[in-house]
Order: structure tokens, then sequence, then C-alpha cells
């Protein structure tokens, strides 16, 4: 596969599992609710060609290139132009040619912790609903957010914001 310069950005996959075995760069859960998935560590990147035809791939540690199949792959893509480190879990599952993403979350993004998830306006405050139904409160929100309401972004949790501080994964 080749890279093209200035349009590869970097996705460090972190592991959710603590019961997981590494082989080849793949991890596979052990036990329980994640025995049938899968989750990788590396970088992610964008080829840059026609969005119809766009390929997002994941670069192990050991150089392995994986390219990232599923619904969810397609919503990474956000992931690929925000132009500092980004870290994510990723579930999913291995299949001959493609690791099939089943559901990510953005975890840190240029080193800060970020909140992921949809927003939401509850009185006059701004709420970020996580994927698991936990609010938080999104303190000195960007004005721009208000606009967002519905979306799923990633929020930098820590104040002041560095930029980027927050960016869409899905738009409304």
């Amino acid at each position: 596969m080749r890279l093209i310069a200035g349009c590869v950005s970097v996705l460090a996959l972190s592991v959710a599992a603590a019961c997981a075995s590494t082989a080849g760069g793949v991890q596979t859960a052990g036990a329980g609710a994640l025995a049938s998935r899968d989750t990788l560590m590396g970088r992610v990147y964008d080829t840059n060609e026609a969005p119809a035809s766009r390929v997002m791939g994941l670069q192990t540690r050991d150089g392995l290139h994986v390219v990232l199949g599923g619904q969810s792959s397609i919503q990474m893509r956000a992931l690929a132009n925000v132009g500092a480190l980004v870290e994510a879990w990723v579930i999913g599952r291995r299949e001959e040619t493609t690791f099939e993403v089943d559901d990510f979350e953005v975890l840190r993004v240029g080193g800060q912790p970020v909140d992921d998830g949809h927003l939401l306006i509850v009185g006059n405050r701004l709420m970020i609903v996580t994927r698991t139904g936990e609010r938080r409160e999104v303190a000195e929100s960007p004005a721009p957010l208000r606009y967002l309401v519905g979306s799923r972004v990633w929020v930098v949790r820590t104040l002041p914001r560095p930029n980027p501080p927050y960016g869409i994964i899905v738009r409304k």
C-alpha cells in the first residue's frame, strides 16, 4: 500500500480487554463477551483516494498492514483528518483480508484525554452522552459545538483545550 505524504494520520489503537493474548499484532479476547471478537493496535491511515473507493488501513507495530472494513471503519475516516495522534479502542473481527470494525471509541487526541459520544443540550448545559450512556458536561464548550447537537463527536476534556479542541465523527 502506498501512503500519500501529508494525508497520513496516526491512530494508535488501545486494548480494552484485560484478558487478551497477542499473536502477530492481532489480539484475540480470551473469555467472556469478547470471546468472538478481536482488537488491534497500530497506525491508521487514509489512502486519500476518491471518496467512493477510499481505503482505511492499519499498520501494526510489527509492520503488518491490515485493511479496515465494516460500517464503523467508514466512520473512522473522520479521524484520519485530525492532524494529531489519535488513540482509540477498536473491536471487531479479523477476516481473511480485512479487519471488520464493529465499534470504536476515541480515547485521546494529541495526547489529551477526550470524551467520545453524542451531543445533547440539557437545560442550558451542553452534554456528551458516551457509548455506555454516561452523560458528561462539556465545560466551557466551544460555541460551534452547540450547532452539532445530535452528532457523534470527540471533545478534549482538559482546559484550556488544545487545538483541535473537538472533532466530528458522524454529523447529524
